[in-house]
C-alpha cells in the first residue's frame, strides 16, 4: 500500500474522514505534493448583457472555503462593436466590489479577477456582473444604440488548493471536480457496477481506461477495482499528489462521499417542496422589459412515492420609475400553465395545478416577468422582482409508473439492477448513460447477475422479456414493426431487431424496466444530454441517439404490429377495392329488391282493383 491512503471510516461527515485511522502496516505518504498548489479548473458561462439587461449573477460552486488558497476567474470578453468611453464593467462579490474591468473603447479582451475566498459561502461564490454606460441608458429605447457584451466561450475558474489539502482526504473528495471519468476492470463485481453507477447519477461521466493525470485538476479520474463481496475499494488521482485510497462496505456510503446533501427531505410523507430547497439561483432580479428565474427539478429530486401536483410561484415587485403592473408567466418543460397581472408593491400568487403528461424525467421551471419597457426605466433604474420564500411546488401521490419519467419516485426507496449474465466494463458504461435521470445518487441500488427477483422495483437487462411479463413488444419470435396512421411502416422489423430497446413493463403492482441491449449498445455510454428515457413506455435507441419514442397504450399516430396479428383496420384497407365492389352489388341487388317488391305490391293493388 506504499503511497497509498486508506480511508477506513466512510458513510459518515466528511470532516471526520481525515480522523480515520490508517490500518497497520499502511505507508502513508499522502500529500507528498509536487507543487505549492493543488489546481482545480471550473469552467463556466455568463449571457450576455446590455442596458436592457445590464446584470447578470454568477453561482460558481469552488467547494468548501477550508484549503482553499485563491481563486481566480479567466473571462473573455467581446462588444458587438467597441464600447464608448463612458461603459464601465464591475464585479460585485458579497457586496463589494472586487474588480472594475477596463472596457472602455475596446471591443475584445481577458480579464483576470481574483476573488476573496472570505467570499465563499456554503461551497458556492455568487458574482453580479454589472454594467454601465450612460451614454447607452440615455438612448436604450433605440435597439441601434444597443451594444451586446458576452463573456466566454472558455470562461473558466482557476481555484487553487494549500498544499496540505492534499493530506486531508475530506477536502480532496469535497473539491474534487467534475467530470468524472471511471475506471473499471474487464470482469466488475456486482459492488462495482452497483457503485459506478450511483457515481454517475446526476453527475457529469464518462467511462475509460486507467491514464495519466495531467497538472491541472480538470476532471477526477477514479478506479474502481475489483473487491470482494460486501467491500468496495477504489482509488482517485490526485495531480502532484499521491493517489487517495477509499475502502468502503457498500456502493452507497462511497456515492454518499461525493455527493453533496440533499437540502430537500426525502420523506414519502412530504407535501411541499420549496424552491429554497432546488439547486438555482432564486435571488432577486432587477427587470427592465423581461426577466426571471429558471428552475430544474428533475425527477429524481422526488421523494419516494410522491410526484409533482402544483406549482405556487409568489412574486413580489418593488421599485420602477412609474410603478407600472407587470404581467407574471409560469411555464413548465416549455409549455405556459398560467399567468397574472402583478402590480408593484404587492405580492402576487400564481397557483397552477400541473397538467397530466407534462412533467418529465428533467422538469424546467420557468417564471417570467414581462413590463413595458419606458425611457423612464433608462434614468431611473429598473424594478426588482423578488420569488418570495413561500413559493413551493405542492407534490401529490404518485400513481403505478406509467412512463418512464416516473420510475425515480418508484425506485427511490430501493430497486434492483439485474443482469442476465455478467456484464463487461462497457456493458456498464452503456447502462450508466441510459438510466441517467432515472437513478438519484441517494438511491439504495441492489445489482445482481442473474434470475430476477420476485418482488420490488426492478431493472431487467436482458435479451429475453421479464419471465411472466407481456410487455409492449416482446422482440422474440414473431417478427415485430411500427406503422403509422396511414399505414406505412416507420420502422422495420429488420430495424428494431438493432436497436436497443427500452421498455416499462408491469407485472403485478412493481414496475420494471427491461432493456434489451442492441448491435451498437456501446455507443449509448456517450448518449447526449435531452435523450434520456423521458416520455413513453417504448423507446429505441441506436449507438449514439434516441431514434424513437411512443406510449403502447395512448399513442394514435403510430402503433405496433406484430406479424400473424389481425388488424381488422389494416385488412379493410387492404381489400378496400373488393370491399367497395362488395357493397356496390349488395346495394344493387338491395335496390333491384326494392323495386322489385314495390312493382310487385303494384301489381296486387291493381288486381284487387279489378276484383272489387
Amino acid at each position: 500500500m506504499g503511497g497509498i491512503v486508506s480511508i477506513c471510516r466512510t458513510g459518515v461527515a466528511l470532516a471526520a474522514i481525515a480522523a480515520c485511522a490508517i490500518p497497520a502496516g499502511a505507508d502513508v505518504r499522502a500529500g507528498e505534493a509536487r507543487a505549492d498548489v493543488l489546481v482545480r479548473t471550473i469552467p463556466f458561462a455568463v449571457a450576455e448583457m446590455d442596458d436592457r439587461q445590464p446584470r447578470q449573477t454568477l453561482h460558481l460552486p469552488v467547494g468548501p472555503a477550508n484549503g482553499l488558497h485563491a481563486i481566480e476567474l479567466i473571462l473573455p470578453w467581446q462588444f458587438d462593436r467597441p464600447a464608448s468611453p463612458e461603459t464601465v464593467l464591475r464585479m460585485v462579490v458579497a457586496g463589494r466590489i472586487v474588480a472594475t474591468i477596463p472596457v472602455a473603447g475596446r471591443t475584445t479582451g481577458v480579464a483576470r479577477v481574483s476573488v476573496p475566498v472570505d467570499t465563499v459561502r456554503e461551497g458556492v461564490v455568487v458574482a453580479e456582473f454589472a454594467l454601465s454606460d450612460p451614454k447607452a441608458a440615455a438612448q436604450c429605447l433605440g435597439t441601434e444604440a444597443r451594444n451586446s457584451l458576452h463573456i466566454g466561450p472558455n470562461a473558466r475558474a482557476e481555484v487553487a488548493l494549500d498544499r496540505s489539502t492534499a493530506g486531508d482526504p475530506a477536502s480532496l473528495i469535497a473539491h474534487a471536480p467534475l467530470p468524472l471519468v471511471l475506471t473499471l476492470p474487464d470482469e466488475p463485481s456486482e459492488g462495482t457496477v452497483a457503485t459506478a453507477l450511483l457515481l454517475a447519477a446526476e453527475r457529469p461521466t464518462r467511462f475509460a481506461k486507467s491514464g495519466p493525470v495531467g497538472p491541472d485538476w480538470q476532471e477526477t479520474r477514479i478506479q474502481i477495482a475489483a473487491a470482494p463481496k460486501g467491500k468496495v475499494d477504489l482509488t482517485m488521482a490526485v495531480p502532484g499528489s499521491a493517489p487517495l485510497r477509499i475502502e468502503a462496505q457498500s456502493p452507497e456510503e462511497i456515492a454518499q462521499l461525493f455527493t453533496r446533501p440533499s437540502k430537500a427531505d426525502n420523506a414519502s410523507a412530504v407535501a411541499t417542496l420549496p424552491f429554497s430547497a432546488i439547486a438555482a439561483d432564486i435571488a432577486p432580479r432587477p427587470i427592465s422589459d423581461r426577466g426571471g428565474w429558471m428552475l430544474s427539478l428533475p425527477a429524481t429530486g422526488l421523494p419516494h412515492g410522491r410526484t409533482l401536483s402544483r406549482i405556487v410561484a409568489d412574486v413580489r415587485l418593488d421599485g420602477g420609475p412609474r410603478g407600472d403592473p407587470a404581467v407574471v408567466t409560469v411555464a413548465l418543460n416549455g409549455t405556459l400553465i398560467g399567468s397574472k397581472v402583478a402590480r408593484p408593491g404587492k405580492a402576487t400568487r400564481l397557483d397552477l395545478e400541473v397538467p397530466d403528461n407534462l412533467a418529465t424525467t428533467v422538469n424546467r421551471i420557468d417564471i417570467n416577468v414581462l413590463r413595458e419597457h419606458t425611457r423612464e426605466d433608462c434614468l431611473g433604474g429598473s424594478t426588482i422582482a423578488t420569488l418570495l420564500p413561500e413559493s413551493h411546488i405542492a407534490l401529490g401521490e404518485a400513481k403505478p409508473a406509467a412512463d418512464f419519467h416516473d420510475l425515480p419516485s418508484s425506485v427511490a426507496d430501493g430497486a434492483k439492477l439485474v443482469f442476465a449474465a455478467a456484464p463487461s466494463a462497457a456493458d456498464v458504461a452503456s447502462i450508466a448513460g441510459l438510466l441517467r435521470g432515472l437513478l438519484s445518487p441517494h438511491a439504495r441500488l441492489a445489482v445482481r447477475f442473474g434470475d430476477l427477483p420476485e418482488n420490488g422495483p426492478a431493472i431487467w437487462v436482458s435479451h429475453t422479456p421479464p419471465p411472466g411479463a407481456k410487455p409492449p413488444m416482446r422482440l422474440s419470435g414473431r417478427a415485430e414493426r411500427i406503422r403509422d396512421a396511414d399505414g406505412e411502416v416507420v420502422l422495420p422489423d429488420a430495424v428494431i431487431d438493432r436497436l436497443t430497446v427500452a421498455q416499462l413493463v408491469e407485472t403485478g403492482d412493481r414496475p420494471i424496466l427491461w432493456i434489451r441491449p442492441g448491435q451498437d449498445f456501446a455507443g449509448l455510454a456517450n448518449l447526449p444530454q435531452g435523450a434520456e428515457l423521458a416520455f413513453g413506455n417504448v423507446a429505441m435507441f441506436d449507438g449514439s441517439q434516441r431514434v424513437f419514442a411512443m406510449h403502447s397504450m395512448r399513442e394514435r399516430i403510430v402503433k405496433i404490429e406484430r406479424e400473424g396479428d389481425f388488424d381488422p383496420a389494416r385488412w379493410m384497407e387492404g381489400h378496400r377495392i373488393w370491399l367497395v365492389l362488395l357493397a356496390w352489388a349488395a346495394i344493387s341487388t338491395l335496390f333491384g329488391w326494392l323495386l322489385l317488391q314495390t312493382r310487385k305490391a303494384r301489381r296486387d293493388d291493381t288486381i284487387r282493383g279489378l276484383n272489387a
